[in-house]
């Protein structure tokens, strides 16, 4: 779009925040399976239990987008390098693990949540779509940082709209049950968890951890654009209101359907791939909320897919021994979508339950505490070597 011959675009700080939202929505924020594992056996506390674990995650990606805005690199592996030095050998290595790690099991998820989705909603072949979500990665993440950040900034716009209709659509059913939820005077399903409002405290960095170094490293693979710590500043803010709004949005919508998260908990459940926002678009019975479900799910896992891809791309693609670099993002992202696939058949309560839990605690040691507590001196010497006249 152009208007008097000049361009019109959105201000890098919102591009970033949008490949962090596009990130971490993906298939187990969007299927409601990660919010029912992390925050809904809280009861009311669990409502705020996203806004906590985001605002934990927010002052990790602050001090890692400015530090790699001052030392002018987009690589998380020459961020943990200086980052952490001179222990980078020991934190360094465990970064690069869990990022890796998180990448596998985000592909395998949104794989395997995505092709589910496409078999029981529009009758398309499991691997048929699968294959669909291979090509559409392909398409938006071998062309370089510019179309990951455009794309994902028009995927959070749709996914917000979405959302929004799916929660008000959902809160004002006949078959919703928030406020008498909310007032205790209905009996909630025998499954459903009662936990103590103070354990949610843990559980919020619980998953501030498992999502930090993917969060950290995609966001920082797009940061070449913020100019100065303002920007850095209003990219983490805007990540904080995007990404607890939407985690607040989904505990809504599951508070609202005790049966469902019942149903998710139950230990007599046989399915591996249990998508409890789908089951409440069921039980409002409301045709066309299904394709608002459908712009969620599939934009969820677009963009978490390109987002993870580019941040491997970022890393890696030196190591390529090509000269074009669509031929090298393209190499990197067929091994990964390779490694999805075959993940992907553990089924996505594993992935969010196990896969993600196992590199939470990793984690929260070795990387949410060490930046939280080293990140501001870490800031003040960078900005001493590289702004020294500001």
């Amino acid at each position: 779009m152009e208007q008097k011959g000049k361009k019109i675009a959105l201000p890098a700080f919102v591009g970033v925040a949008a490949v962090w939202f596009g990130t971490h929505v993906g298939p187990g924020t969007a299927t409601g399976n990660q919010t029912s594992s992390y925050f809904a056996g809280y009861g009311k506390a669990g409502l705020i239990g996203g806004v906590i674990a985001m605002i934990i995650l927010g002052l990790c990606i602050y001090y890692c987008i400015e530090y790699s805005r001052l030392i002018k690199t987009t690589s998380f592996k020459t961020f943990a390098n200086s980052f952490f030095h001179p222990y980078e050998k020991i934190f360094s290595t465990i970064f690069e693990f869990a990022f890796v790690w998180m990448v596998v099991m985000n592909f395998s998820g949104s794989l395997a949540s995505g092709a589910t989705a496409f078999e029981t909603q529009l009758n398309i072949p499991y691997w048929g779509g699968v294959a669909i979500l291979c090509i559409i990665t392909i398409a938006l993440t071998i062309f370089g940082a510019e179309l990951v950040r455009k794309s994902s900034t028009v995927l959070t716009v749709l996914i917000l709209i979405a959302l929004i209709a799916l929660l008000i659509f959902g809160l004002t059913s006949p078959e919703s049950q928030f406020m008498e939820h909310w007032n205790n005077t209905i009996p909630l399903p025998d499954t459903l968890p009662d936990k103590p409002w103070y354990e949610m405290l843990w559980s919020a960095v619980q998953y501030a951890g498992f999502l930090a170094v993917g969060m950290m490293g995609t966001s920082l693979s797009v940061s070449d654009t913020l100019k100065n710590r303002k920007d850095s500043k209003r990219a983490a803010a805007l990540g904080i209101i995007l990404n607890g709004g939407l985690i607040c949005m989904i505990a809504v919508l599951l508070y609202a359907y005790p049966s469902v998260v019942g149903d998710y908990f139950d230990p007599e459940r046989t399915s591996t791939t249990f998508i409890p926002n789908l089951e409440i678009v069921s039980i409002i019975g409301k045709s066309f909320l299904t394709y608002f479900y459908i712009v969620i799910l599939l934009g969820a896992i677009i963009s978490t897919l390109e987002g993870y891809g580019f941040g491997v791309i970022a890393r890696y693609k030196d190591f390529i021994p090509v000269k074009d670099d669509r031929v090298k993002n393209f190499i990197l992202l067929a091994i990964l979508l390779v490694a999805g696939i075959l993940v992907s058949n553990l089924g996505l309560d594993w992935i969010v339950n196990t896969g993600f839990r196992i590199i939470g605690y990793v984690e929260i040691i070795f990387v949410v505490i060490p930046v939280l507590v080293i990140g501001h001196k870490k800031i003040k010497s960078a900005t001493a070597k590289y702004e020294p006249e500001e």
